[in-house]
């Protein structure tokens, strides 16, 4: 046996590498001994898997090998289905920082108002601009104002030297770009975030970067990756931008509430991070990272008890049968509304009734952000929103504007306030990019829309792409027996929403699976989309064994469903939702968004939580908008929305498909965003980068994808297809 030391957080172009000193790790011959729990205690079977297995796989980016023993310790003794465990915080009381100011502030809050610190924010925005003007007196300026990342307000965040990592950021190529610290500390959050006076208190998990100058010159500088998932160990930033940041920004990222470290410190009563490794740390945020109600990995979640009759219900396979899908809407419901009420809590002192779960949305991130900028004292905030990103962007910028310095966004989620409107235009995103593929291939001709496989293939199919995939969605058409003819009568159905799931998440990952993949839409997705199609039309029946679809309703229920259902209005009663679905299912030229589709079009009906619709508008703030032309997730058409309703923005747009921009993707529309975010660099609203395109040899690029020649293409996928053992890892690709 010996020790080991493996920690990293992949980025797109980097990672971070932690010391041997600060975490070890047992190898026993190559396999990893990990507890397996169930409700605070071990499971009759020994949980052994690989190193490169999951659950390490799901970690947020993070490779790591490491003894879990420290973490049953924390956790064996918990009740691991208790649901949030406030303790003595679960009664309303005045947030302490609040307190420290109505005593050391009293004679500036006079100047503010009525002499009452309540409303609490425009009275602290009263006495921000007293401190910008010279103005505090010295007791409340050293109290509230005189704080920074080094050194945070001990009333809102606390922060141990026990929680500080050394840390060396390295490109992908090696250099070392970064060394210094990472930091985490535990936000001390009101629940009630709008009412910050009367409100039981939740630990919200940051993890940040000082800046080596404090106070930070340019202040705090928020990256939110998107999700909505736990974001501690996983930020993307083009490396040439580091030392700029860490000489001029406190640089934060967050495990927002109900997820990651935030999720385990609320759910399961942990204290304190000071018996915690890094490991340890990394290990958490990524395991409860969309903030399972019911499971995460093999730890039960809080409504783990209720949910138990729940987990044979699964949803419809056909999305056109109106009537199931109610049923399963109902049953959804039925299962939603016991776990929310695991959640209640009620005030001992006033009798006052609430629900935690009611408080986990957008709006409730924005005010963390804002409860962080008052721990460091005040300093202006920039924001770098990617996805769902975008969206807590939107909303801080909205609600806090005279805070914000400058903000960039991309992968922009539309500011869309409706569920079924916005699942629609989710769909037609991703829709509208197959259109335009469909469009180019024709145009490129035989080489493009042919059977690139051999014609002694075993069910060649000789017809072209588009009748080929008319063949596709065909077969897996409402009543089709194909599959149980071809494969054996023990065969259900392939769902259409299955076939067309691979078709666009195959669009998504293949930009992402190498570096330099910036032309994959110039030709690489014209091939790969038609050769897919083919691949699947090709082999049914192995496609039908891939067909593994674990739809139980427990799955559903996460932190990470319930945020579109608390950020957006539009509540239907399960008969609208149902028609809705099935309406849009029958028409196959929709179809391939199906899935982003059925996410928002779920969260219009189930939870029991009131709609908290985030804030989406603000003419005076500067945002940059980085934009791939073809995104599957979220199109031109929202980013021109995004657009409209900051009319301060400026896009830069890169003639690339994919979901967001990056410094491997549409690398001179990242460029752009990031120089204007940092440097205060305009540039023209509009601006097409990354032109022109350059295309590969269509000859390489078919060999490639057909051939398997390299370690990207569809052929070595179905290489790896046929093997039984990687199976199941190609599934979660797709």
């Amino acid at each position: 046996m010996k020790l080991l030391v493996v920690f990293s957080v992949l980025l797109l172009n980097g990672h971070i590498s932690y010391p041997p000193s600060l975490v070890t790790a047992v190898e026993d011959e190559g396999r990893i001994k990990l507890p397996c729990m169930m409700r605070g205690k071990r499971c009759e079977r020994a949980g052994v898997v690989d190193v490169d297995d999951p659950p390490f796989e799901q970690m947020s980016d993070i490779s790591a090998k490491t003894d879990i023993s420290d973490i049953e310790k924390v956790l064996t003794s918990k009740n691991l289905s208790n649901g949030l465990s406030l303790g003595e915080n679960a009664n309303l009381k005045m947030h302490p920082f609040i307190e420290a100011v109505e005593q050391d502030c009293s004679a500036e809050i006079k100047r503010c108002g009525n002499g009452k610190i309540s409303p609490f924010y425009s009275t602290i925005a009263c006495l921000e601009k007293l401190h910008t003007k010279g103005k505090l007196g010295d007791k409340c300026e050293a109290s509230v104002f005189s704080r920074n990342a080094a050194n945070p307000n001990e009333h809102i965040f606390s922060h141990d030297e026990d929680w500080e990592f050394p840390a060396t950021l390295q490109t992908q190529s090696g250099e070392t770009v970064f060394n210094g610290t990472f930091y985490y500390g535990l936000l001390n959050a009101p629940l009630f975030y709008s009412k910050p006076d009367q409100t039981p208190l939740t630990p919200v998990m940051f993890g940040y970067i000082p800046c080596r100058t404090q106070p930070a010159p340019r202040g705090l500088l928020f990256q939110h990756n998107g999700g909505p998932s736990a974001g501690l160990t996983s930020y993307v930033l083009p490396a040439g931008f580091y030392e700029n940041i860490y000489d001029n920004y406190d640089f934060v990222m967050i495990d927002q509430r109900g997820m990651g470290l935030s999720a385990v410190f609320n759910y399961y009563g942990a204290q304190d991070l000071a018996s915690w490794d890094i490991d340890t740390i990394a290990y958490f945020s990524g395991l409860f990272g969309q903030g399972g109600l019911y499971v995460n990995g093999d730890f039960a979640g809080p409504c783990y008890d209720v949910l138990q009759e729940y987990v044979d219900i699964n949803e419809p396979q056909d999305y056109t049968d109106e009537d199931a899908m109610v049923q399963y809407l109902l049953k959804k419901q039925e299962a939603t509304v016991k776990c929310s009420k695991v959640f209640d809590r009620r005030d001992d002192e006033t009798g006052t009734e609430y629900n935690v779960l009611q408080y986990f949305g957008t709006q409730a991130l924005s005010y963390d952000i804002e409860w962080l900028r008052m721990a460091f004292g005040f300093p202006k905030v920039s924001i770098l929103g990617f996805s769902y990103g975008s969206r807590v962007a939107a909303d801080y910028l909205s609600r806090f504007p005279q805070n914000v310095l400058r903000a960039a966004v991309s992968g922009v989620m539309a500011p869309d306030p409706n569920a079924l409107s916005y699942a629609k235009k989710a769909a037609a995103n991703t829709a509208e990019i197959f259109g335009f593929l469909q469009s180019r291939c024709n145009e490129a001709g035989e080489e493009c829309m042919s059977n690139p496989f051999p014609k002694n293939s075993t069910d060649y199919f000789s017809g072209d792409a588009n009748e080929a995939l008319t063949e596709l969605f065909r077969r897996s058409a409402p009543g089709s027996t194909f599959y149980a003819e071809k494969c054996g009568e023990g065969n259900s159905p392939v769902p259409l929403r299955f076939i067309t799931a691979q078709l666009s998440y195959r669009l998504t990952s293949m930009i992402y699976s190498q570096g330099d993949f910036l032309n994959s839409a110039w030709p690489r997705a014209m091939l790969e989309i038609p050769a897919l199609i083919f691949a699947m039309l090709q082999n049914p029946c192995l496609l039908k064994e891939l067909f593994v679809y674990d739809s139980s309703v427990v799955n559903a229920i996460q932190v990470f469903y319930l945020i579109p259902a608390l950020d957006m209005t539009g509540d239907a009663n399960a008969k609208q939702v149902a028609r809705f679905i099935a309406t849009h299912a029958k028409d196959t030229y929709f179809s391939p968004g199906l899935v982003m589709f059925s996410l928002y079009a779920y969260s219009a009906f189930g939870w029991p939580q009131v709609s908290t619709p985030i804030a989406f508008s603000n003419p005076d703030v500067d945002v940059a908008i980085g934009q791939a032309l073809y995104d599957q997730r979220t199109g031109m058409n929202m980013a021109q929305d995004f657009a409209r309703n900051f009319p301060k923005s400026r896009m830069a747009v890169a003639p690339v498909s994919g979901h967001c921009v990056s410094a491997s993707h549409g690398p001179e529309a990242s460029d752009v965003i990031m120089r204007f975010l940092l440097f205060s660099k305009e540039f023209s609203n509009g601006v097409m980068t990354d032109m022109p395109p350059k295309p590969m040899p269509f000859e390489e690029v078919a060999a490639d994808f057909v051939n398997g020649t390299n370690d990207n293409g569809l052929g070595y996928y179905l290489k790896r297809w046929k093997d039984e053992t990687e199976a199941q890892d190609i599934v979660s690709m797709i």
